[in-house]
């Protein structure tokens, strides 16, 4: 049965959580910066941003841009990779209702890549992290390119054109 309420709480509270301040992405001239995830959380727990729990959705998490509407087939987590998702998604209505209507939706994605990754390696925390992976190879290169991206970032420089550039051409060779 789906529970609204309860996703809806779910993403307020990965988007509340402090891991959301290290996230700072500059890519071809757009920056995503915590405010702005702080922001889509605002709007979320308001309603200005609906929330649907969608239990048979095959797709984990989504945000749609054309309904500004959130989409789990989860209602509550545990899993991190789960919560960083809600963050690649929050990332996704940040540009959104930034208006970056010029941002190519490949750049769109290697933000919202970066951006789960950064969340998963601060909340994993000093030692053996363990990165994002997938069974499909051209998805895993995808997740391999972010994470580097976001260690860069988490070690407090930025990314390398080429080091974007890579990700956003990764991103093109599997289906977002």
């Amino acid at each position: 049965m789906p529970n609204h309420s309860a996703a809806r709480s779910t993403i307020v509270a990965v988007l509340t959580d402090t891991a959301i301040n290290r996230i700072r992405i500059h890519l071809r001239g757009v920056t995503i910066t915590p405010s702005m995830i702080r922001e889509i959380r605002d709007m979320v727990r308001s309603g200005q941003i609906a929330v649907e729990h969608a239990p048979g959705q095959s797709t984990p998490a989504i945000y749609n841009s054309t309904e500004d509407k959130f989409y789990m087939n989860f209602s509550r987590t545990g899993r991190q990779t789960q919560r960083a998702l809600i963050v690649h998604e929050a990332i996704h209505a940040a540009c959104d209702k930034a208006h970056f209507d010029h941002m190519l939706i490949n750049t769109s994605e290697a933000a919202a890549y970066i951006g789960q990754c950064i969340y998963l390696l601060v909340k994993q925390g000093i030692g053996d992290r363990e990165r994002l992976s997938h069974s499909d190879p051209n998805r895993d290169r995808v997740f391999e390119q972010a994470w580097g991206c976001a260690e860069t970032i988490v070690g407090g420089q930025q990314p390398s054109h080429e080091q974007i550039e890579t990700l956003r051409s990764r991103i093109m060779q599997h289906p977002y």
